[in-house]
């Protein structure tokens, strides 16, 4: 009972902390969380639960677990309209039946506005619920967890063509860049092979 509490405090805290941080600014950032792959775009929301390569580290942390292979490797690239590029490479490793990890890079943009984000990623089977308290409460394969943390770097106004200069000799374009962390939490339940939550 004491560790329900304490992951419901851990919980509530997360979501005040993130309410705050909300209202300390007055517009959003600017990083595009793209969701490539065409069979994700495909399922729409089914894919979260269903995921299960490196592309796991964009939709959900938790279908690293469910890689098939030693070592899974995935190249994908997308241009959207003529209008951005986004491209993404990602590595799969499974370190042992109960546990899995992954990298991966996602670059989308140009020199007007672009954006990298490196994944980082670990999922481990229901053994660890099991673990934590002292008997088998669940079958270890019906159940995944999950966790990516992300780095975000973002640029903007690097283009030759976005500002002009004035009669003093100034150039009045816009430039700068900003730096970001993320940290993704995945849940994956299987109450039978067809049946899946997340």
């Amino acid at each position: 009972m004491r560790i329900f509490q304490t992951i419901w405090l851990l919980v509530l805290i997360l979501q005040c902390s993130s309410a705050f941080s909300n209202t300390t600014s007055n517009f959003q950032s600017a990083f595009m969380d793209d969701q490539l792959g065409t069979r994700a775009w495909a399922l729409g929301g089914a894919y979260h639960t269903l995921v299960n390569d490196p592309t796991a580290l964009i939709w959900n942390p938790a279908g690293l677990a469910s890689l098939h292979k030693k070592h899974n490797f995935i190249v994908e690239q997308a241009e959207i309209m003529f209008l951005f590029s986004s491209s993404f490479i990602g590595y799969g490793y499974n370190i042992s039946d109960q546990m899995s990890m992954g990298v991966g890079l996602m670059h989308t943009g140009d020199s007007v506005l672009k954006e990298t984000i490196c994944f980082l990623g670990i999922a481990k089977d229901g053994s660890l619920i099991n673990s934590l308290w002292n008997y088998d409460l669940i079958k270890p394969e019906q159940i995944s967890l999950g966790l990516t943390m992300k780095y975000y770097y973002a640029s903007f106004g690097n283009n030759n063509d976005g500002g002009y200069w004035d009669f003093q000799g100034y150039n009045h374009q816009v430039f700068g860049s900003a730096h970001g962390f993320g940290l993704d939490t995945g849940l994956v339940i299987r109450l039978t092979e067809r049946d899946r939550f997340s």
